[in-house]
Protein backbone atom coordinates (compact mmCIF):
# COMPACT_ATOMS: atom_id res chain seq x y z
CA UNK A 1 0.00 0.00 0.00
CA UNK A 2 1.01 3.46 -1.08
CA UNK A 3 0.61 6.71 1.21
CA UNK A 4 0.65 10.18 -0.38
CA UNK A 5 1.49 13.14 1.61
CA UNK A 6 2.65 16.87 1.04
CA UNK A 7 5.27 18.65 1.23
CA UNK A 8 5.90 22.89 0.44
CA UNK A 9 8.15 23.63 -2.15
CA UNK A 10 11.58 25.77 -0.77
CA UNK A 11 11.17 29.11 -2.64
CA UNK A 12 14.34 30.46 -2.52
CA UNK A 13 15.67 27.47 -4.78
CA UNK A 14 17.64 28.20 -7.94
CA UNK A 15 20.70 27.94 -9.73
CA UNK A 16 23.52 30.28 -11.99
CA UNK A 17 20.71 31.09 -14.42
CA UNK A 18 18.58 33.75 -14.74
CA UNK A 19 15.44 32.36 -15.03
CA UNK A 20 13.71 35.62 -16.26
CA UNK A 21 14.52 34.18 -20.06
CA UNK A 22 12.74 30.84 -19.97
CA UNK A 23 10.94 29.64 -22.72
CA UNK A 24 7.82 28.32 -22.22
CA UNK A 25 7.52 25.93 -24.93
CA UNK A 26 11.36 24.48 -24.59
CA UNK A 27 10.75 24.18 -20.81
CA UNK A 28 7.89 22.15 -21.75
CA UNK A 29 8.99 20.26 -24.79
CA UNK A 30 12.47 18.85 -22.38
CA UNK A 31 10.30 18.40 -19.43
CA UNK A 32 8.58 16.43 -21.80
CA UNK A 33 10.94 14.75 -24.03
CA UNK A 34 13.37 14.03 -20.70
CA UNK A 35 12.17 12.29 -17.12
CA UNK A 36 8.80 13.41 -17.55
CA UNK A 37 5.43 11.75 -19.39
CA UNK A 38 2.27 12.86 -20.77
CA UNK A 39 -1.16 11.60 -20.42
CA UNK A 40 -4.73 12.18 -21.41
CA UNK A 41 -7.23 13.49 -18.76
CA UNK A 42 -10.97 13.81 -19.94
CA UNK A 43 -12.06 14.56 -23.29
CA UNK A 44 -9.12 17.02 -24.52
CA UNK A 45 -6.90 17.88 -21.35
CA UNK A 46 -3.56 16.59 -21.35
CA UNK A 47 -1.34 16.44 -18.17
CA UNK A 48 2.57 16.24 -17.27
CA UNK A 49 3.66 13.82 -14.62
CA UNK A 50 7.26 13.97 -13.13
CA UNK A 51 8.18 11.47 -11.21
CA UNK A 52 11.39 11.17 -9.16
CA UNK A 53 13.24 9.48 -6.76
CA UNK A 54 13.28 11.08 -3.15
CA UNK A 55 16.99 11.43 -3.41
CA UNK A 56 15.99 14.21 -6.33
CA UNK A 57 13.48 16.21 -3.76
CA UNK A 58 15.75 18.99 -4.45
CA UNK A 59 15.80 18.56 -8.64
CA UNK A 60 11.91 18.32 -8.67
CA UNK A 61 11.88 21.46 -6.68
CA UNK A 62 13.68 23.37 -8.93
CA UNK A 63 11.41 21.96 -12.41
CA UNK A 64 8.35 23.32 -9.84
CA UNK A 65 10.10 26.72 -9.89
CA UNK A 66 10.70 26.71 -12.81
CA UNK A 67 7.23 25.93 -13.75
CA UNK A 68 5.90 28.60 -11.33
CA UNK A 69 8.34 31.25 -12.93
CA UNK A 70 7.35 31.03 -16.30
CA UNK A 71 3.76 30.07 -15.97
CA UNK A 72 2.76 31.43 -12.42
CA UNK A 73 1.23 28.73 -10.81
CA UNK A 74 3.37 26.22 -8.25
CA UNK A 75 2.53 22.25 -8.63
CA UNK A 76 2.14 20.92 -5.65
CA UNK A 77 4.93 18.13 -4.83
CA UNK A 78 3.35 14.81 -3.30
CA UNK A 79 5.58 12.34 -1.27
CA UNK A 80 5.13 8.53 -1.52
CA UNK A 81 6.32 5.81 0.56
CA UNK A 82 5.65 2.38 1.56
CA UNK A 83 2.95 2.16 4.56
CA UNK A 84 4.43 -0.38 6.31
CA UNK A 85 8.26 1.20 6.26
CA UNK A 86 7.20 4.61 6.56
CA UNK A 87 10.19 5.67 4.52
CA UNK A 88 9.50 8.35 1.84
CA UNK A 89 10.11 6.48 -1.40
CA UNK A 90 8.85 8.52 -4.71
CA UNK A 91 7.80 12.54 -5.20
CA UNK A 92 6.24 13.44 -8.17
CA UNK A 93 3.87 16.66 -9.36
CA UNK A 94 1.21 16.97 -11.86
CA UNK A 95 1.23 20.16 -14.23
CA UNK A 96 -1.52 20.97 -16.64
CA UNK A 97 -1.15 23.35 -19.89
CA UNK A 98 -3.17 23.55 -23.56
CA UNK A 99 0.66 22.68 -25.30
CA UNK A 100 0.94 19.44 -23.89
CA UNK A 101 -1.52 18.30 -26.45
CA UNK A 102 0.57 19.36 -29.14
CA UNK A 103 3.69 17.77 -27.48
CA UNK A 104 1.79 14.26 -27.04
CA UNK A 105 0.20 14.43 -30.94
CA UNK A 106 4.63 14.31 -31.68
CA UNK A 107 6.35 12.85 -29.37
CA UNK A 108 3.78 9.53 -29.25
CA UNK A 109 3.85 7.23 -31.46
CA UNK A 110 2.28 3.75 -30.93
CA UNK A 111 2.44 4.46 -27.35
CA UNK A 112 5.95 5.26 -27.06
CA UNK A 113 8.26 8.01 -26.58
CA UNK A 114 10.03 9.26 -29.84
CA UNK A 115 12.51 12.38 -30.81
CA UNK A 116 11.61 14.52 -34.00
CA UNK A 117 13.61 17.43 -35.39
CA UNK A 118 10.94 19.97 -35.21
CA UNK A 119 10.52 19.59 -31.46
CA UNK A 120 14.20 18.92 -30.14
CA UNK A 121 15.18 22.16 -32.20
CA UNK A 122 12.88 24.31 -29.97
CA UNK A 123 14.66 23.16 -27.11
CA UNK A 124 17.39 25.63 -25.56
CA UNK A 125 20.42 25.15 -23.68
CA UNK A 126 18.18 25.24 -20.42
CA UNK A 127 15.95 22.74 -21.66
CA UNK A 128 19.61 20.86 -22.33
CA UNK A 129 20.49 20.62 -18.96
CA UNK A 130 16.81 19.35 -17.48
CA UNK A 131 17.93 16.17 -20.41
CA UNK A 132 21.20 16.10 -18.98
CA UNK A 133 20.70 16.28 -15.38
CA UNK A 134 17.63 13.80 -15.96
CA UNK A 135 19.36 10.98 -17.24
CA UNK A 136 23.26 12.14 -17.00
CA UNK A 137 26.03 10.28 -15.50
CA UNK A 138 29.72 10.26 -15.36
CA UNK A 139 32.20 6.98 -15.54
CA UNK A 140 35.87 8.20 -14.29
CA UNK A 141 38.43 5.63 -16.25
CA UNK A 142 41.67 4.63 -14.57
CA UNK A 143 44.80 3.40 -15.36
CA UNK A 144 46.48 0.53 -13.64
CA UNK A 145 48.03 2.46 -10.77
CA UNK A 146 44.47 3.46 -9.95
CA UNK A 147 44.95 7.54 -11.29
CA UNK A 148 42.26 8.93 -12.99
CA UNK A 149 43.03 8.52 -17.13
CA UNK A 150 39.27 9.76 -18.42
CA UNK A 151 36.51 10.54 -17.94
CA UNK A 152 33.29 9.02 -19.73
CA UNK A 153 29.82 11.17 -19.95
CA UNK A 154 26.51 9.30 -20.85
CA UNK A 155 23.00 10.87 -21.51
CA UNK A 156 20.41 7.95 -21.14
CA UNK A 157 17.45 9.25 -22.23
CA UNK A 158 16.39 5.44 -23.23
CA UNK A 159 15.15 6.36 -26.64
CA UNK A 160 15.22 4.38 -30.18
CA UNK A 161 18.14 4.64 -32.40
CA UNK A 162 16.85 7.12 -34.97
CA UNK A 163 15.75 9.46 -31.97
CA UNK A 164 19.45 9.01 -30.90
CA UNK A 165 21.14 9.85 -33.57
CA UNK A 166 18.54 13.10 -34.20
CA UNK A 167 19.43 13.99 -30.47
CA UNK A 168 23.52 13.41 -31.51
CA UNK A 169 22.96 15.92 -34.55
CA UNK A 170 20.80 18.70 -32.22
CA UNK A 171 23.31 18.77 -30.03
CA UNK A 172 26.31 18.93 -32.19
CA UNK A 173 24.52 21.33 -34.50
CA UNK A 174 23.00 23.70 -31.23
CA UNK A 175 26.36 23.01 -28.67
CA UNK A 176 29.33 22.11 -30.68
CA UNK A 177 29.58 18.66 -28.61
CA UNK A 178 30.03 15.52 -29.91
CA UNK A 179 28.46 12.62 -28.32
CA UNK A 180 28.35 9.28 -30.30
CA UNK A 181 26.01 5.98 -29.97
CA UNK A 182 26.16 3.45 -26.99
CA UNK A 183 23.94 0.47 -26.80
CA UNK A 184 22.48 -0.42 -23.72
CA UNK A 185 22.89 -4.50 -23.62
CA UNK A 186 19.95 -6.49 -23.96
CA UNK A 187 17.66 -3.66 -24.48
CA UNK A 188 16.78 -2.04 -27.63
CA UNK A 189 17.12 1.30 -26.59
CA UNK A 190 20.63 3.49 -26.81
CA UNK A 191 22.43 6.39 -24.81
CA UNK A 192 24.78 9.27 -25.76
CA UNK A 193 28.27 9.21 -25.02
CA UNK A 194 31.35 11.54 -25.18
CA UNK A 195 34.71 11.15 -23.76
CA UNK A 196 36.92 14.10 -21.74
CA UNK A 197 37.29 16.36 -24.36
CA UNK A 198 33.38 16.53 -25.65
CA UNK A 199 32.75 16.43 -22.13
CA UNK A 200 34.41 19.67 -21.07
CA UNK A 201 32.68 21.56 -23.99
CA UNK A 202 29.37 19.69 -22.83
CA UNK A 203 30.64 21.44 -19.35
CA UNK A 204 31.03 25.12 -20.86
CA UNK A 205 27.97 24.54 -22.25
CA UNK A 206 25.99 23.65 -19.09
CA UNK A 207 27.67 24.86 -15.79
CA UNK A 208 25.41 27.75 -15.26
CA UNK A 209 22.34 26.31 -15.65
CA UNK A 210 23.02 22.87 -12.95
CA UNK A 211 21.71 23.08 -9.78
CA UNK A 212 24.42 22.45 -6.88
CA UNK A 213 23.08 18.60 -6.27
CA UNK A 214 23.72 17.22 -9.49
CA UNK A 215 26.95 19.99 -10.68
CA UNK A 216 29.18 15.93 -9.86
CA UNK A 217 27.46 14.79 -13.25
CA UNK A 218 29.90 16.96 -14.66
CA UNK A 219 32.93 17.13 -13.00
CA UNK A 220 36.31 16.37 -14.18
CA UNK A 221 38.62 16.34 -10.99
Amino acid sequence: MMVVGQINIFKNLHCKYNMKTVNKKSLLLALSIGDGSIAKSGKDSYYLELNHSIKQLEYLKYKCSLIEKVFGTSPEIKISYADREKVFKRCRIRFYHPYLKFIYRDLYVNGKKVVNEQQINKVDALGFSLLFMDDGSRTILKNKDGDQRAVNIYISLMYDLRSTYILIRWIFDKFGVQFRVGKVSKKDYYRLVCGTIEGRKLQAVLSAYLIPSLEYKLCFN
